[in-house]
């Protein structure tokens, strides 16, 4: 059977971004600040949304209490927003200014993971690795296609994964390394298998000012 020629154009990308952050900057970060356990969560958690049981001997994953800790680190938090914009006027054209909504740091005990889950109310989300990694203890961040919600069908043989079949796509933490991604993907950490705790700090992103257009329209003035 002759085989034609075929250009293979994927088409609308899910745009994922990874710079660096310079050691002094990470080394700003503390990670001796209270955690979300079964014995405490912040003022605006409800009772039923508190982490328990589940979280401290399934997952062993924990957020700190405080969701708007860029805000004890100024520094940080400016060149975040900065490369941010650099990006947003760079590849998408975007006028808008954005800023740092909510920001916490992470904890992964030994054999710990992260499930499956999306952000939302935001527009993009980040993750820091400021602390030390080792290649061989895991703990990778992985993505998952939104294009696999969209259909029902699962077709065999399996096939190795490339940029037209791929349903996940997994990175490893590296210090000073930093990734922008789309709120809407769905992401989680894979089973860490380290001696000691793995740190990191996630974040989400918001347009400033107005954006939209008529009826769809917003300001972050009219708050």
């Amino acid at each position: 059977m002759e085989i034609s020629n075929f250009d293979a154009i994927p088409l609308f990308p899910t745009n994922v971004f990874i710079c660096e952050i310079s050691d002094d900057l990470c080394k700003q970060l503390d990670v001796n600040v209270p955690w979300i356990d079964e014995n405490s969560c912040p003022d605006n958690f409800l009772e039923k949304d508190r982490v328990g049981d589940y979280m401290e001997y399934v997952s062993k994953s924990y957020a700190s209490v405080n969701h708007r800790i860029l805000e004890h680190y100024p520094d940080l938090k400016n060149e975040i927003e900065c490369r941010f914009s650099e990006i947003t006027h760079s590849y998408f054209r975007y006028d808008n200014e954005f800023f740092i909504t909510t920001s916490w740091l992470t904890k992964i005990a030994p054999g710990g993971f992260s499930e499956r889950h999306y952000h939302k109310n935001s527009f993009y989300s980040g993750v820091l690795y400021f602390h030390e990694y080792d290649d061989k203890d895991e703990g990778n961040l992985g993505f998952f296609t939104p294009v696999d919600t969209m259909h029902s069908f699962f077709i065999n043989p399996y096939v190795v994964d490339n940029e037209y079949t791929a349903g996940s796509h997994w990175f490893k933490p590296k210090h000073g390394y930093m990734i922008f991604f789309p709120s809407y993907l769905q992401h989680r950490v894979s089973v860490y298998k380290g001696k000691t705790n793995r740190y990191s700090m996630a974040f989400n992103i918001m347009p400033k000012g107005r954006f939209g257009i008529v009826d769809s329209a917003y300001d972050t003035s009219w708050v």
